[in-house]
C-alpha cells in the first residue's frame, strides 16, 4: 500500500480534509531526471497511475465514514510533455481539467473555476455561503 488512508482520515476528524498528491506531470518539471530515465512518457504514466491508486484508496476509505469528495486539479501538462524540438515541456497547458464529485446527495457538478469550489463545498455541507464569496455553487 502506498498510503494508509485510514490513518490520514482518522487524523483529521473535522468537516473537511485536503489531500494533495504529487502531480503526474512533475516528471516534466524535472528535466534532468527525465533525461536520465530516458522515457518521460513512462514516468508520466507511472505517476498518473500512482495518483489514481492513492486517490482510490482515500475515497474508498472516506466513503466508509460518510465523506463526500470533490477531486480537482489546478492545471495539467502530463498530456503534452515533449515539445516539438524534443525538449521537455515545463509549461502548463490551457486544457481543461476534470472536476469529480462523489456524494450521495448530488450526482452532477457543473464546470466552473477554482473560485467556485469553496462555495460548492459549503453548499454540500449545508453551510450558508457568505455573500462576500463571489464564486458560483456548482451543484
Amino acid at each position: 500500500m502506498l498510503y494508509d488512508p485510514y490513518v490520514g482520515i482518522k487524523a483529521f476528524q473535522m468537516f473537511t480534509c485536503r489531500f494533495r498528491f504529487q502531480p503526474p506531470d512533475i516528471a516534466a518539471k524535472m528535466e534532468d531526471l527525465a533525461v536520465q530515465i530516458g522515457n518521460i512518457h513512462r514516468v508520466g504514466v507511472d505517476n498518473a497511475e500512482r495518483t489514481d491508486t492513492c486517490s482510490r484508496q482515500v475515497v474508498e476509505c472516506g466513503l466508509k465514514y460518510g465523506y463526500s469528495f470533490i477531486i480537482i486539479a489546478d492545471h495539467g501538462n502530463a498530456e503534452y510533455m515533449i515539445n516539438e524540438d524534443g525538449s521537455v515541456n515545463t509549461a502548463h497547458t490551457t486544457n481543461l481539467v476534470p472536476c469529480i464529485l462523489i456524494d450521495p446527495d448530488y450526482t452532477a457538478i457543473r464546470d466552473g473555476k477554482l473560485g467556485d469550489i469553496a462555495p460548492t463545498i459549503l453548499k454540500i455541507m449545508n453551510v450558508p455561503v457568505p455573500e462576500r464569496m463571489s464564486g458560483d455553487v456548482l451543484v
